[in-house]
C-alpha cells in the first residue's frame, strides 16, 4: 500500500459500528466491514474519490461537481462525493477547507446518525475522509445508494410524474422539513437537489442529504425555519424558470399542510 498505515482507534460509543484509521495523510471514519476497502481504494488511487473516478463500473450522477455511483464491498453501491464549496468564490476555493472544528465529512457522519436515531431518514454514511494538508484540507463522503430514488427536483420537473406522484413527493418532503425543524436541525443548504424521493407500495418516501454544514440547535427559530423554507421556494423557482413548468398553489398547499403537521401543528 502507499503511504503509512496506523493502528486503528476506536471512536466514542456513540459511533457504533464504525472505525478511525489513517492511511497516508488520510484520515478515515469507516463502517467496520467498509474500512478494508476504504483503505485499499485510497491506497490504489490516492484518494477514494479518484478510485470511484477510475472504477470500471462507475456511474456519474449529475450534480455540483462529479458524483460516481460504484460498487462497494458488499452487496449495496455507493455514493460518492467530493465536497465542495458552492457561492460566488467557488472557483477560487473550490474543495478546499480551512481547518478547526470538525471537518465536513465527519459531521456528515455523526448528523446522519443522530437524525436517523431520531426517525428522520437519510441515507446512511458508510465512509467519510478527509486529507489534511497545512490550515486546509479536502475531503470526500460515500454514503449508501437509496436503490431507485429520484431528486425532488426530477420528480417535479422531469417528465415522468403524473398529478398524483407530484403531490405525494411534496407532501413527503413537507413531513421531511417539518421533522427535520421540529429536531433542531438547521440545514443552510435546503434546495431541491438535497431532498430524495422513492416510492414504495405506492407511497412516496423523502430523505434528506448533504448535512455536512448542518448543526442541531435546542430550538429552530420561526424566523430561521422561514429562511431555510425560502431558501427551498428559491430552488424551485429556479428549476420552474429552467423548464418552463410551475408547481401549482394547490400542490405547494400539500407541502404546507405536510410540513406543518410534521412541526407539530403550528408555524
Amino acid at each position: 500500500m502507499n503511504g503509512t498505515r496506523q493502528s486503528s482507534v476506536l471512536l466514542p460509543d456513540d459511533l457504533p459500528g464504525y472505525r478511525r484509521e489513517r492511511i497516508g495523510n488520510a484520515h478515515v471514519i469507516a463502517r467496520d466491514e467498509a474500512l478494508p476497502f476504504v483503505l485499499e481504494a485510497i491506497a490504489t488511487a490516492g484518494t477514494l474519490y479518484a478510485y470511484a473516478g477510475t472504477c470500471p463500473e462507475a456511474e456519474v450522477i449529475a450534480g455540483r461537481g462529479t458524483v460516481y455511483l460504484i460498487p462497494g464491498p458488499g452487496p449495496s453501491r455507493w455514493v460518492v462525493r467530493r465536497l465542495t464549496h458552492g457561492g460566488l468564490l467557488s472557483p477560487l476555493t473550490r474543495d478546499r477547507f480551512l481547518r478547526g472544528g470538525t471537518p465536513r465529512p465527519f459531521n456528515e457522519l455523526y448528523l446522519g446518525l443522530k437524525l436517523q436515531d431520531r426517525g428522520i431518514a437519510t441515507p446512511g454514511i458508510s465512509a467519510a475522509v478527509i486529507y489534511p494538508s497545512g490550515p486546509i484540507y479536502r475531503g470526500e463522503v460515500a454514503r449508501d445508494e437509496i436503490i431507485d430514488a429520484l431528486d425532488l427536483a426530477a420528480c417535479l420537473f422531469g417528465e415522468s410524474f403524473n398529478a398524483r406522484q407530484r403531490l405525494q413527493a411534496l407532501a413527503a418532503s413537507g413531513r421531511l422539513l417539518g421533522s427535520l425543524h421540529r429536531a433542531g436541525v438547521v440545514h443552510p443548504d435546503l434546495n431541491l437537489r438535497n431532498v430524495l424521493i422513492k416510492w414504495s407500495d405506492e407511497a412516496a418516501r423523502a430523505y434528506i442529504l448533504d448535512l455536512e454544514k448542518c448543526r442541531i440547535v435546542p430550538q429552530v427559530s420561526r424566523r430561521r425555519r422561514e429562511r431555510m423554507l425560502q431558501r427551498f421556494r428559491r430552488s424551485a423557482r429556479k428549476f420552474a424558470k429552467r423548464t418552463g413548468k410551475q408547481i401549482s398553489a394547490v400542490e405547494w398547499e400539500r407541502f404546507d399542510a405536510a410540513y406543518v403537521e410534521a412541526l407539530g401543528g403550528s408555524t
